[in-house]
């Protein structure tokens, strides 16, 4: 749980709940600032960013998102008619949540090498192994589901088709 904890906060700070039950208009409005350091620190670019030209762009960026999102606030009537903000943000969501998979992709590639280091695995062995306990999680769980819904000759199928 105490692991747990920042990741969590990050990703939601990042990317926060669309649907009505955890839905926080302010987290939304704070989403084009948070998450834009969180991604500088994910992926640890704070050096491009900060001793480039892209700094006076960076935060105009920030900025300009950011009034939207607070104008927005105040009227959400304005927010759900605007198509094209929505559509802005949509976008800018879906490359926050690229970025979320390279980076803990990142995180994953690191702990392979530690442990790989730590008792002598080959990179390789390692990395073919996670590549298809990843490719067959999905089939697994879906058989699973299956075979606990009644299923069962639905299951022992997807089973052995693969």
């Amino acid at each position: 749980l105490v692991v747990q904890i920042p990741f969590t906060l990050a990703r939601d700070l990042s990317m926060p709940a669309v649907n009505q039950e955890e839905y926080i208009k302010y987290m939304m409005c704070c989403t084009p600032i948070s998450s834009v350091f969180i991604v500088l620190s994910l992926l640890d670019y704070w050096e491009i960013i900060l001793g480039s030209k892209f700094l006076i762009v960076f935060l105009l960026f920030i900025i300009i998102l950011t009034t939207i999102c607070f104008y927005y606030l105040l009227d959400p009537l304005k927010f759900t008619e605007n198509k094209l903000l929505i559509f802005i943000l949509c976008i800018y969501k879906f490359i926050v949540s690229i970025v979320w998979i390279y980076a803990s992709s990142q995180i994953l590639i690191d702990i392979l090498q530690f442990y790989g280091f730590l008792f002598k695995i080959p990179e390789s062995f390692l990395g073919l192994t996670v590549l298809a306990f990843g490719n067959s999680l999905s089939d697994a769980s879906l058989d699973v589901s299956l075979a606990q819904k009644g299923f069962g000759e639905m299951a022992l199928a997807g089973t052995l088709s693969g």
